[in-house]
């Protein structure tokens, strides 16, 4: 029946079904081509502020507590894309806010040595078993495959990321 309650279910599985679209898109770029970055100087924990500036509202929202440890760390510049490395930072959250059970915390730390920056995005509880840990970044792999793509993703969110992070 076409009524406003239809059209509008209509209208979200065409955003999913062109999500999933555009996904599978960029990871096929990746594999042939490579994705197209604009590297230049980056202070990747300004990308990272300002990016979980973005997203404060929707932790809130879903009963997650940021713990970001870098707020008053030195700018660290690093040669990225700027938007790739948003990307990236907005595909972690999105994680997060779907698979962290509320109330929970994100945690975000950095390490910086003279050649190197590692971040990282430490969530509370459910987690991933460890058992799921050598699959996380594979094409496709969801962690519960009963979920619904709506809810739970496409299962290319962290391989594009792994792409875009290599």
């Amino acid at each position: 029946e076409t009524d406003d309650k239809n059209l509008r279910s209509l209208h979200a599985e065409v955003l999913v079904l062109e999500k999933l679209v555009q996904d599978l898109h960029e990871l096929s770029v990746a594999d042939t081509q490579g994705l197209s970055t604009t590297l230049e100087a980056v202070d990747v924990f300004a990308v990272l502020r300002d990016t979980l500036a973005l997203y404060a509202t929707r932790f809130s929202q879903s009963g997650l507590k940021i713990v970001n440890e870098l707020v008053h760390a030195a700018s660290v510049m690093v040669m990225a894309d700027r938007n790739r490395l948003s990307q990236v930072f907005v595909n972690l959250f999105e994680n997060s806010i779907r698979y962290t059970h509320s109330p929970g915390t994100l945690r975000i730390r950095a390490a910086v040595d003279q050649n190197q920056v590692s971040l990282a995005f430490e969530d509370s509880p459910p987690g991933v078993p460890d058992e799921a840990l050598d699959r996380l970044f594979d094409r496709l792999f969801r962690l519960d495959p009963s979920r619904s793509r709506k809810g739970g993703g496409s299962g290319l969110g962290l391989a594009i990321c792994k792409s875009l992070v290599e």
